[in-house]
């Protein structure tokens, strides 16, 4: 789920990511923000594609700001491309419960002693133009 995010006044697209192990914030976002970068241990990062590329720096402790909430998070820095940040298991493991409507592109969680609720941005969706599956790939679908 994308969501609109800021780290100080500057404006972050935000992927909520679930499938992602740790938190990422995109390189040339954190050299913009003017982030401390620090050598971390060299992480091996699975991408979409298959291929693994390594991380060998962090961002630690960003403060960073999501429908009016405040979180503080440690960044792996890789160059992501879609968006500036994306918010994996390292941050969702912080939350209590969470409730989350893909439908409504709408989640939901306690968060220092208060309900917060976040909304998720529609993508627009492009179809690509290309040749008619067979019916033998159909049938399969």
């Amino acid at each position: 789920m994308r969501v609109i995010g800021q780290v100080n006044k500057t404006v972050v697209q935000i992927l909520i990511d679930s499938g992602s192990t740790h938190n990422f914030l995109d390189i040339n976002m954190a050299k913009r923000l003017g982030c401390i970068v620090k050598p971390g241990v060299t992480t091996p990062v699975m991408v979409p594609g298959g291929n693994t590329i390594y991380n060998a720096s962090v961002c630690e402790a960003l403060e960073w700001q999501v429908s009016g909430e405040t979180f503080i998070s440690d960044m792996l820095l890789l160059p992501i491309g879609g968006c500036e940040m994306v918010l994996g298991i390292q941050w969702l493991k912080l939350l209590d419960d969470i409730v989350w409507n893909f439908y409504q592109l709408k989640m939901t969680f306690n968060y220092a002693g208060h309900r917060v609720e976040l909304r998720g941005k529609r993508a627009k969706v492009q179809w690509i133009k290309g040749k008619k599956l067979n019916k033998a790939v159909n049938s399969q679908a």
